[in-house]
C-alpha cells in the first residue's frame, strides 16, 4: 500500500507527508480546474449577451413570422388550405420558441457560475460535491458551449475520482 490508498482514518494533521499529497492533489485538479473556469466563463459570457437580447426576442419572432408568412404566400405550388396550415404551425412554433428561450438563457447564466465556481472547488480541493455537480453540467448537452464542455466535465470527473485527489481532500479536511 501506498500514501495514497484509500482509507477514510487516515490523520493528515500531524503528518509530515501532507503537503507532497496536496501538491499531488493540486497538479492533478489544476489543468481540469482551469478549463472548467474557462469553459464556465465562456458559458456565462454568452448567456449575458443573450440575455441582452431577450428584450427584442417577441419583435424578432414576430418578423420572422412576417417574413415566413410573405414566402408561403409567393409560394404558387401550395394551396390555400396547405398556405394556412403552414402559417398556424409556424406561429405555433415560435409561440412555443418564445416561453422556451428565455428559462433555457437564464439557466445558462446558472450553469455558467456554476461551472466557474466548480473548477475554483476543484483547484482549491474544496467542495467536492460542487464540483461533481459542476461537472456533470460540464457534460450536459445544455450549456451554450457544450461541445468543449463535455471533454473538461469528464476530465474533472476524473481527477476528482482520483486516489491522490481523494487523499489530497482528506489532507485539506484535516487542515481544519
Amino acid at each position: 500500500m501506498n500514501e495514497y490508498d484509500d482509507d477514510r482514518r487516515d490523520d493528515y494533521s500531524n503528518n509530515p507527508e501532507r503537503e507532497d499529497i496536496l501538491d499531488a492533489a493540486h497538479a492533478k485538479t489544476k489543468a481540469p480546474g482551469i478549463l472548467l473556469i474557462i469553459f464556465g466563463a465562456i458559458t456565462f459570457g454568452l448567456a449575458a449577451l443573450n440575455t441582452m437580447q431577450l428584450k427584442e426576442l417577441d419583435k424578432t419572432f414576430d418578423e420572422a413570422v412576417v417574413q415566413n408568412d410573405e414566402k408561403i404566400d409567393a409560394d404558387p405550388k401550395l394551396t390555400d388550405d396547405e398556405k394556412k396550415q403552414r402559417k398556424e404551425m409556424l406561429a405555433k412554433a415560435m409561440d412555443v420558441a418564445k416561453k422556451v428561450v428565455p428559462p433555457v438563457v437564464y439557466a445558462n447564466l446558472g450553469a455558467g457560475a456554476l461551472l466557474m465556481l466548480g473548477g475554483l472547488c476543484l483547484i482549491r480541493l474544496t467542495a467536492g460535491w460542487l464540483v461533481g455537480l459542476a461537472c456533470v453540467v460540464g457534460i450536459i448537452p445544455f450549456t451554450t458551449a457544450c461541445c468543449t464542455g463535455f471533454p473538461f466535465g469528464i476530465w474533472g470527473l476524473i481527477a476528482l475520482n482520483n486516489k491522490i485527489v481523494r487523499a489530497g481532500y482528506r489532507a485539506k479536511a484535516s487542515m481544519g
